[in-house]
């Protein structure tokens, strides 16, 4: 037999045997797997228009991920070995669930099969909430602003010149007091994150609060907020984080939050409720993150947020 007659041998066994185990398309079976666990860190757009891209990896971009895979070789492919890797100092993902089986196995037989880009076309990114509350959004009020800054809060763009705002209180320390959230309705076109950790603030503060139907994040933890002040907050459709953590809060409270179905990320560790008020309250939020610290609830499969609490061992 001659060595071309063999290549030509050889080369028909690996396409019958890519044709036997199905070949594996990028956009309809690599992708989604990358987009799952990947694109937070290698391609992920911020709100700001920066892409994170961790390594130099947009997983996005084909020619970004041509330079970590040597196509029709796994075993010589970073792509393929950090995500098999045992090695907990790089494997990836690096938080989280590993990857399954069968989700390692689908981007080994795309590399064993050359690699193919073919047919793929960047994905448009969907408007995120707060791109969506920008929309038509006015400048804000320079009155109201400056009236937060000499009062000592911190008053900042959420990125480069956009209209809504972030306040935060916390550098008031002790100068803060319950009459301080009066003028925010002046800023209700714009404000969408407010700290008020550990502000001298009570349930009638966050009456003007609940008028913030932009606001996504918002931080009560160390302060006298209870049940009574939820009815506020139980008005702001568009919170996606909040922060109850060491409050008096009780089941009765969280109960009202039940109608926030944007809300992703929920701390109540150290308040009042208990493991039924957050098992009842996490029916109805589906797809929310309750941390409350005991062992009934399910093990998250995100990271938790930077800002809760770190439970003392």
């Amino acid at each position: 037999m001659t060595k071309k007659w063999m290549k030509g041998i050889a080369a028909g066994s690996i396409l019958l045997s890519a044709t036997l185990q199905g070949a594996v398309d990028f956009t309809k079976d690599v992708m989604p797997i990358l987009e799952e666990r990947c694109l937070k860190c290698h391609g992920h757009i911020k709100e700001s228009g920066k892409v994170v891209d961790k390594g130099n990896l947009d997983i996005t971009k084909p020619e970004s991920i041509k330079e970590f895979l040597k196509a029709g070789h796994p075993g010589d492919s970073s792509f393929y070995n950090l995500v098999v890797s045992d090695d907990e100092d790089e494997y990836m993902p690096p938080k989280g669930d590993r990857l399954t089986d069968k989700q390692k196995k689908v981007i080994h037989d795309w590399i064993k099969q050359g690699a193919s880009f073919d047919g793929y076309t960047k994905k448009e990114k969907g408007e995120s909430l707060l791109q969506k509350l920008a929309k038509e959004t006015p400048v804000p009020n320079a009155a109201a602003v400056a009236h937060f800054e000499q009062m000592g809060a911190l008053v900042l763009p959420l990125a480069m010149k956009s209209p809504l705002l972030q306040i935060n209180f916390k550098p008031l320390g002790s100068e803060s007091n319950p009459e301080m959230t009066k003028r925010l309705v002046e800023l209700k076109e714009n404000l969408v994150w407010l700290n008020l950790s550990r502000a001298k603030i009570n349930d009638a503060s966050l009456s003007p609060v609940g008028e913030l139907k932009k606001l996504t994040r918002l931080h009560l933890d160390n302060t006298a907020v209870t049940d009574a002040g939820l009815s506020s907050v139980a008005s702001l459709s568009s919170l996606e984080y909040l922060n109850l953590y060491n409050t008096a809060v009780t089941d009765a409270g969280i109960a009202k939050l039940s109608s926030l179905k944007n809300l992703k990320k929920l701390f109540l560790w150290q308040s009042k409720v208990s493991a039924a008020g957050v098992e009842k309250l996490q029916k109805a939020l589906p797809g929310a993150y309750i941390h409350f610290q005991t062992a009934t609830m399910p093990k998250p499969t995100k990271q938790e947020d930077k800002n809760a609490p770190v439970k003392k061992k």
